[in-house]
């Protein structure tokens, strides 16, 4: 939509916190000048590009960021996953180098004296 006043920032969609999915769990960020942003955190030691393990989320036309990390059983051969009903800390890492908290999820868990943000995976499906 156009904007005509200043109030706009606030009429932006505003990215849910990671959602639960069929055969994962969904995470977003925006960002439409990022050229790169990755996912890291416990669920693939926190790798980031070139590790294999690193995890690239992809860019739509709105310059929202998705990622999808597979539950186990959805997951395929050394590829990262989560476990149901397991707590993981995780950053997003943007074009290499900010490694940057969740903006659209409060919770958050200390490792080290560093503030991350927290995911729980739900223990069942469709929960």
């Amino acid at each position: 939509g156009v904007c005509l006043s200043l109030g706009c920032a606030a009429l932006k969609d505003r990215l849910p916190p990671p959602e639960t999915m069929e055969t994962g769990i969904r995470f977003q960020y925006e960002d439409p000048s990022a050229w790169r942003v990755e996912l890291a955190g416990q669920f693939n030691e926190w790798k980031t590009f070139p590790d294999q393990k690193g995890i690239q989320m992809k860019k739509d036309d709105r310059g929202f960021w998705t990622a999808i990390i597979p539950y186990r059983e959805n997951s395929k051969a050394g590829e990262p996953y989560v476990e149901r009903g397991k707590r993981y800390q995780y950053k997003f890492v943007i074009n290499g180098t900010s490694w940057i908290e969740d903006p659209n999820n409060p919770l958050k868990s200390t490792d080290a004296g560093i503030s991350n943000s927290l995911i729980i995976v739900p223990e069942n499906r469709g929960k």
